[in-house]
């Protein structure tokens, strides 16, 4: 049996990863919140995740949220 050097053994790995690493955390596109995705039918048809949870965020603050001016005293 013969023995692979370890220089090749380094790069089958290195490969490896770079093919593995185009699988992971795709960025998908921002829904806009707007009166058809703003309604939890919508929200429903979403999978779970930042994505939905976001949406539901910029739902609930569009247009009703603003800073508060800082007081002092």
């Amino acid at each position: 049996m013969r023995h692979l050097p370890m220089n090749w053994l380094r790069w089958a790995m290195l490969f490896s990863a770079a093919l593995l690493a185009g699988c992971l955390d795709k960025e998908e596109p921002m829904i806009e919140a707007s009166s058809q995705t703003c309604t939890p039918q919508f929200w429903k048809t979403l999978a779970e995740g930042k994505r939905r949870d976001d949406l539901v965020e910029r739902c609930m603050t569009r247009g009703g949220y603003k800073h508060s001016v800082p007081q002092t005293f």
